[in-house]
């Protein structure tokens, strides 16, 4: 049980790193857009349908 516990944890603390890594990409987007492709990096994480419309 302790084991499962240890396990659940990591995954939350996993979690909430991404998301807050996405907040933090997402208000510095004038900074990611200097990139080669000239998009910023975190849009590869969204659906494709979102920009095909």
């Amino acid at each position: 049980m302790d084991t499962f516990a240890t396990v659940s944890v990591l995954l939350a603390v996993i979690v909430l790193g991404v998301i807050v890594i996405q907040l933090f990409t997402a208000s510095h987007d004038d900074r990611l857009a200097t990139l080669p492709s000239g998009r910023p990096r975190r849009w590869r994480l969204w659906p494709r349908h979102r920009t095909e419309k």
